[in-house]
């Protein structure tokens, strides 16, 4: 299993560390462009060179907001994982055995990783227009829980290919970095998320 993986339990529950684990308060928050912004904001996560690569051309739509920021992370994943299950569906058509079954079950996987995605970021929506039909803390609740189960599907998809192959076949080679990517942008966007739900607490 890859080591990025192995750290889904840890990303699942960051959401219950005290605030303080997230760093710097609100009323401290230093002045950047946008570009800086999101950098600064990047750090705080676990892969913060994929952070900054893959948000840092949203910078100027961030507008220094930790919220929004959060949610273009969020969009962000669900491009990727929507990109990788195409990939998944055209290597298994001329896959085989138990290398076709295994890239069945992680299309599936993906399926319901984007799914969660979809669900947060309609209620993320929400809550910025102020549309949940619920408090903050309930709604961003819920969305810290289908982050964290899309992390878990994504790990599912990895899981099932433990047992195909040597781990050597261009197609295994080829699903695993694709997971593992997935994996990465996911686990930013749920480290964002939670920043953002930090941030709010201090406002």
């Amino acid at each position: 299993m890859s080591t990025h993986i192995k750290l889904s339990s840890f990303l699942a529950l960051a959401f219950l560390l005290p605030a303080a684990a997230f760093g710097t308060p609100h009323s401290a928050k230093p002045t950047f462009d946008h570009s800086g912004f999101v950098s600064w904001c990047c750090v705080k996560t676990l892969y913060p060179d994929v952070c900054y690569s893959t948000l840092s051309r949203h910078a100027n739509a961030t507008l220094d907001d930790p919220a929004r920021l959060a949610r273009i992370a969020v969009q962000v994943s669900l491009k990727q994982v929507q990109s990788f299950a195409a990939n998944l569906t055209c290597l298994s058509r001329n896959a085989t055995g138990a290398t076709q079954s295994a890239l069945a079950d992680c299309i599936e996987s993906m399926s319901g990783a984007a799914c969660a995605m979809r669900d947060s970021l309609e209620k993320m929506r929400a809550v910025a227009l102020g549309r949940a039909g619920q408090g903050f803390a309930a709604a961003m609740n819920d969305v810290q829980t289908w982050m964290s189960a899309a992390l878990t599907s994504e790990e599912t998809c990895s899981n099932g290919f433990e047992d195909v192959g040597d781990g050597r076949s261009n197609v295994e080679t080829e699903v695993r970095h694709g997971v593992d990517l997935a994996w990465m942008v996911t686990s930013n966007a749920l480290a964002l998320i939670n920043y953002s739900v930090n941030d709010h607490a201090n406002l």
